[in-house]
């Protein structure tokens, strides 16, 4: 016996689900946008100020992003952002709970590693755009209006 059959999905069930989808994709948008206006002006500024290289490191003062909260939270171990960017210095003795040492952020010195810097500029080389984010939110409602319309006539058809 086929599951379409025996299934009890309607069509305001069907429409939540869709919605939902689109709710999470806007979310991602949102969320990757935002991640990458944060740390791309921090990444363009050292591209700009020459950091590549431990021995060209920069500090966040003289990179003039000390004050950054949300930037020191995306510098911490582990971050994808480190995966780009390297720490010399200003490691602090303690440990943190989860076993990674904590930065002396007025002290560190941050550089791109050289084998870094191609993909540190294509992945940050360009300001952000706030209308491509603006753009894609109106286009996924379009399409989720668009298909919580179309849904149920193909669920019609289905069941």
């Amino acid at each position: 016996m086929s599951i379409f059959l025996t299934s009890t999905i309607d069509n305001s069930s069907t429409v939540l689900i869709i919605w939902g989808i689109c709710i999470g994709v806007i979310l991602g948008f949102v969320f990757n946008f935002l991640s990458r206006a944060i740390t791309g002006p921090f990444v363009r500024a050292l591209l700009a100020k020459d950091a590549i290289g431990q021995d060209k490191a920069v500090t966040l003062k003289d990179a003039g992003f000390l004050s950054k909260r949300l930037l020191k939270l995306a510098l911490r171990d582990g971050s994808s952002l480190r995966n780009t960017v390297a720490v010399v210095g200003g490691h602090l003795p303690n440990i943190t709970a989860n076993g990674k040492t904590a930065i002396d952020y007025e002290k560190a010195l941050f550089y791109i590693p050289e084998d870094k810097k191609e993909k540190a500029g294509s992945a940050f080389g360009e300001s952000e755009k706030w209308y491509i984010l603006i753009l894609f939110i109106a286009l996924a409602i379009a399409c989720a209006y668009g298909m919580s319309k179309v849904m149920p006539l193909l669920v019609d058809a289905l069941f």
